[in-house]
């Protein structure tokens, strides 16, 4: 039998349930300050290992900070905190001095996701992604062929 005795667990077993907050039931230390509820010897203990002001984390990244996304794409931290930015959009607006309007897309032309260079990106408007990522650009025979396929 599965169960959490046995160490056994069924997707969707909740363990622990009665130990679990009820609806309305208040924490011990609620509206206490940390010297009530700690002792002196507890307080001087948590002390060296809690956050200080100003200190940063150990995988904190500068902005300017470049990193590469799951999908490959190369992203540019811009700003604190943690607000990043495709590289290729940045040096698409900084290079035609102009935002990319909403909805519009900046691809590269070879789909080399590290070729930067201005003359492999443009920005295409949704009709024209759709049109271009989907089977209507080709031709009627070539269609009926890749439905007929998609289908077996």
């Amino acid at each position: 039998m599965k169960t959490a005795e046995s160490g056994r667990i069924v997707k969707g077993m909740v363990i622990g349930k009665e130990t679990w907050f009820k609806k309305g039931q208040v924490p011990r230390n609620k509206g206490k300050k940390q010297h009530e509820y700690m002792t002196a010897e507890g307080i001087a203990r948590s002390s060296t290992t809690r956050f200080k002001k100003g200190n940063k984390p150990q995988n904190y990244k500068p902005v300017g900070s470049e990193r590469i996304t799951s999908y490959g794409y190369t992203e540019v931290k811009i700003e604190d905190p943690n607000k990043w930015k495709p590289k290729h959009k940045i040096i698409y607006e900084s290079h035609y001095n102009c935002t990319i309007p909403k909805g519009h897309k900046c691809i590269f032309i070879d789909g080399d996701k590290t070729n930067f260079d201005i003359s492999n990106l443009i920005v295409e408007a949704p009709a024209v992604a759709i049109r271009r990522n989907t089977i209507n650009r080709y031709s009627a025979e070539l269609k009926s062929f890749i439905l007929l396929i998609q289908i077996n």
